[in-house]
């Protein structure tokens, strides 16, 4: 494997230092097609969306048997099942995971077989999330071992509800395992624009009533999910994308002026937008 150790190794070195091992090895693994590739210890690994044949043959060189996304873009399902690998698709959000979702994604680690890659889309948010909740389900690790993991894998503090399930994440009853689906899906429709519209509208609906770092982000993602989706390259997400974090970046002063002023640009851009894109008829 080019620029560093194999995964086996790393994960001999992890499983060798203790339940209380550091999460975060000196050295991560690197792939073609993989980014952020971390091991989490106890077989799992977390990192990016495999990138085409690249990311799937370097999964499979290293012995992936189970892939689970936790991102809302469909994953590539024939391309694991062609390399002889299972894909589960549990969606989650950058608000933090429900419960539901935690119950599911710790019973899918338990069911099905490892090594298990679980990934979003670049590997540093929502996939280390989820790997802290089935390393705290698994035992060996406390809610200090999962915070520090999210903070070597690069999860923005600002995803506060990330964070406070690593926190305050507990463990899955015997009753609540049993009873949880264990038809995993390979793939789930998140919906389309329409429905990444609704969740927009309603973040606006709370910023306008009360303006809030926490929504605005959830703002900036939602806006960069939807330049995601096909048939969007024309609309001006990127922009609003911008608009939003200069929207943040108000609200963390104490500027009044400067926070008002910033929410009337970024919903000005919605305004325009609908009326390009929605509210005009179309032929």
């Amino acid at each position: 494997m080019p620029g560093g150790r194999s995964w086996i190794a790393i994960l001999l070195f992890t499983a060798g230092c203790g339940d209380r091992q550091p999460p975060a090895p000196p050295e991560a693994p690197r792939d073609d097609g993989l980014h952020n590739v971390l091991p989490v210890g106890d077989g799992l690994f977390s990192g990016s969306s495999p990138e085409g044949d690249a990311g799937f043959d370097s999964l499979q060189s290293h012995g992936i048997r189970t892939i689970i996304s936790v991102d809302g873009a469909p994953p590539d399902v024939a391309a694991a099942r062609a390399r002889g690998m299972r894909y589960v698709h549990i969606p989650v959000g950058y608000g933090g995971i429900t419960r539901d979702q935690a119950v599911l994604l710790c019973k899918a680690a338990t069911d099905l077989p490892g090594p298990i890659y679980v990934h979003c889309h670049h590997g540093k948010h929502r996939g280390p999330a989820a790997c802290t909740l089935i390393r705290l389900a698994r035992g060996g690790w406390a809610a200090a071992d999962a915070v520090a993991f999210l903070k070597a894998a690069g999860t923005d503090p600002r995803y506060e509800g990330l964070y406070a399930n690593a926190r305050d994440f507990p463990t899955p009853t015997e009753a609540e395992l049993r009873t949880c689906p264990s038809n995993f899906p390979e793939r789930v429709d998140v919906g389309g624009l329409a429905a990444r519209m609704v969740e927009i509208d309603e973040l606006w609906d709370r910023i306008r009533t009360k303006p809030a770092v926490t929504d605005v982000v959830q703002l900036i993602e939602q806006y960069r999910e939807c330049a995601r989706l096909p048939d969007t390259s024309k609309m001006p997400f990127p922009h609003a994308e911008a608009a939003a974090r200069d929207l943040e970046r108000a609200l963390r002063t104490p500027d009044d002026a400067s926070w008002k002023a910033a929410i009337n640009r970024s919903a000005g851009l919605c305004t325009k937008c609908h009326h390009d894109f929605r509210d005009r008829p179309h032929r």
